[in-house]
């Protein structure tokens, strides 16, 4: 009896968390359910926290009143979007691209989907994870406008007073005429920036939440099947990097065209298009350099990739997913067989430390998989 009632009350918990889950998402089509959705839009909501709310840009006409934001919502060109006090967003942009927005901030989103790669910071901070960037990304703040030309990882801060402050961990930014590069900050008035290095132990919550999204994503897309990439979508449908919605993880990752693409916190996309061996002529991408697949090696089909050296500290690239595919991947060496496709047993990677506090429950001092990039 005992027993009956332990059991009834583990359901009852599970039902409970189940609708409340339900109340911060929005309900996909019954088309949907069950399968991958793919999209290379920018603006879907992919995940919030705490209290968010968005005033929706009407055309020829004053804005709405702000409403509550929720996961799966759709920005479009000229939406406000604010944070409260314990809020948080992640907001999927170009893919390979997210923008992870903290506490007490508003931006205005203003990409068209078109060719206008552009967004407005104008109170708080928000942290830029990109694994790809095409085109150009323009942040600006109300003094000056900061471009981002490289994948990499960074961080502004934009104060009372609209003076920024631009701190690159990885990658290359603009700011009028002042170059940030990696491993530097700036505090930035007008176009011109005072230059200063960067106290990678300098983090907080927001680098710490960010961080963890990142490890989270990077197991999403290890846990993509590349069977049932295979049964949902066609060549035709994946010529390019795209976003790949997971029912069963419950948000959009990053499904990269080909090999060579990682998140700048040091971890590899592990499934890729599983049909990007047949359109070879597609430059096999390595993060121009910077992430750990960055040998020039040749590939054709399902034949031997070989990378131009080996991988300092990468340790065994086995870590994010036990993935099948086409060979096997080793951790200090470079690459043979084919590029992995399958889709693994969930595991989270354990990430190369940045340091400080914000690292929660990341291993200390772990040796992940260099992406250093030379300036």
């Amino acid at each position: 009896m005992k027993f009956s009632r332990i059991i009834i009350g583990v359901v009852t918990v599970l039902l409970i968390s189940t609708a409340i889950w339900a109340q911060d998402k929005k309900a996909l089509s019954r088309s949907e359910l069950g399968k991958y959705v793919i999209s290379a839009k920018a603006g879907v909501v992919n995940i919030i926290e705490g209290d968010v709310t968005v005033a929706r840009s009407l055309p020829f006409a004053a804005p709405e009143a702000p409403r509550t934001l929720i996961s799966g919502d759709e920005l479009n060109s000229g939406d406000v979007v604010n944070t409260g006090a314990t809020g948080r967003v992640e907001i999927l942009l170009d893919p390979g691209c997210y923008l992870r927005l903290g506490e007490q901030s508003r931006f205005v989103f203003l990409f068209d989907n078109i060719g206008t790669a552009k967004l407005k910071l104008t109170r708080g901070s928000v942290v830029l994870e990109a694994s790809s960037v095409e085109n150009p990304i323009f942040i600006e703040t109300p003094k000056n406008t900061l471009q981002i030309i490289r994948e990499g990882l960074y961080r502004v801060n934009v104060d009372s007073d609209g003076k920024a402050e631009v701190a690159v961990r990885k990658g290359r930014a603009l700011v009028g005429a002042t170059t940030i590069k990696e491993g530097k900050r700036a505090l930035v008035d007008s176009d011109v920036g005072v230059i200063a290095k960067l106290d990678k132990k300098d983090v907080d919550d927001l680098d710490g939440w960010s961080k963890d999204r990142a490890r989270s994503l990077i197991a999403a897309n290890s846990r993509l099947s590349n069977s049932g990439l295979r049964r949902t979508f066609n060549r035709s449908s994946l010529w390019y990097n795209a976003w790949v919605y997971d029912p069963f993880f419950h948000c959009y990752t990053f499904l990269p065209y080909s090999s060579g693409f990682a998140s700048p916190y040091g971890w590899d996309y592990a499934v890729l298009n599983p049909f990007w061996a047949y359109n070879y002529y597609y430059p096999r991408r390595n993060n121009n350099g910077s992430g750990p697949n960055s040998g020039s090696g040749s590939s054709s089909g399902g034949g031997s990739q070989a990378g131009g050296g080996s991988q300092a500290g990468g340790g065994s690239r086995g870590s994010v997913g036990g993935t099948t595919g086409g060979g096997s991947r080793a951790g200090g060496g470079g690459h043979t067989g084919g590029p992995s496709l399958g889709g693994g047993s969930m595991h989270m990677p354990s990430p190369p430390s940045f340091g400080g506090s914000a690292d929660r429950g990341a291993a200390r001092g772990s040796s992940g998989p260099s992406k250093g990039r030379s300036n």
